[in-house]
């Protein structure tokens, strides 16, 4: 695979005909002789004509990868999962419909926004390394091309990912592991009877009950969390954001803007250390902040806003409050 590398970009980089190919190093003369013979037969006269000094279309650049590659699989296991669903293109030339088709069957292409593939464009050096890493991905046959791909190719292939789990394996098994654990100590406490009323088995049970109660939940709407809002609108000094603070998270453990946590040593995991979080994780670059056209943050902003006009602000206070949010 590495040598197929070297012969697809060598292309990139030099003019003429797929017989260059050949000419950028003898591999896989075979393999180079074949997308030659395609390339003169049903392409040369037709489409892709003379290739500019450095510079390669993108139709071209696919009906190379194709040849050199070949017709992959249809993917299955993590690369069935990361594959784009219904990808197709309006303005395939008919001369690249089996390159493009096959390279969309093998997951390597995906959807653009217009729904164009702009076989006429230049396509960069940036696009054609993504695209061929994409192939190494999926072939994970070779410990220099993709080393991650490779030695985890079978779990990749051929491990499920549990319904409403979002991934699998490492940490994530001890973790599903662990919450199997914990749910099996719930239902036992749940079907247990006769607990002290400040017990912690009657505490979990009425936890429980509680979450399961929607309608009631609807009743009640913000009005069980009111106090905590209020002694946030009290708020003047310092002093007395830290007392809401205090107050909230003593009675319901949250609210608190900066997190304290009691927890292993990262460098002696023997001692136990307070650990204290930052108030707020950047989630965005600078750039992307100032960026109105990013729609994560376009959609972080609606969602907030939703929140704080069903807890009770006006619209305009809502957008007034995230946009605060978002600078600070």
């Amino acid at each position: 695979m590495v040598r197929l590398l070297a012969v697809v970009m060598s292309a990139v980089i030099l003019v003429g005909s797929f017989a260059e190919v050949t000419a950028a190093g003898g591999y896989y003369k075979e393999t180079a002789q074949e997308a030659d013979r395609y390339y003169k037969e049903t392409v040369q006269a037709a489409y892709i004509g003379d290739i500019p000094e450095g510079e390669m279309t993108r139709g071209q650049a696919l009906l190379m990868l194709y040849c050199t590659f070949g017709d992959l699989p249809t993917p299955k296991g993590n690369n069935q999962r990361l594959k784009d669903t219904e990808v197709s293109f309006s303005d395939i030339p008919p001369e690249l419909e089996i390159a493009v088709n096959s390279l969309i069957k093998a997951g390597i292409l995906t959807n653009s926004e217009d729904g164009r593939l702009h076989p006429e464009e230049i396509i960069t050096r940036a696009e054609m390394d993504k695209l061929v890493r994409r192939i190494y991905a999926f072939s994970g046959n070779n410990l220099k091309d993709d080393f991650y791909s490779t030695v985890n190719k079978e779990e990749l292939d051929t491990r499920e990912i549990p319904a409403g789990c979002t991934d699998i394996g490492g940490l994530s098994d001890v973790t599903y592991g662990v919450e199997k654990q914990v749910n099996a100590l719930i239902m036992e406490i749940m079907n247990g009877t006769g607990y002290d009323k400040d017990s912690p088995q009657q505490k979990i049970k009425d936890f429980y009950l509680s979450a399961l109660n929607v309608e009631e939940r609807n009743r009640l709407g913000a009005e069980p969390a009111k106090k905590y809002l209020d002694a946030l609108d009290a708020v003047e000094t310092v002093k007395d954001l830290s007392a809401s603070q205090i107050f909230s998270l003593k009675e319901n453990a949250s609210g608190g803007l900066i997190g304290y946590v009691y927890m292993p040593d990262y460098r002696d995991s023997s001692k136990r250390i307070a650990s204290v979080g930052v108030p707020f994780e950047a989630m965005n670059t600078k750039e992307e902040f100032q960026d109105p056209e990013n729609e994560i943050l376009q959609a972080a902003r609606q969602l907030q806003c939703t929140l704080l006009e069903l807890g009770g602000e006006s619209r305009e206070q809502a957008a007034m409050h995230v946009e605060a949010y978002m600078k600070f």
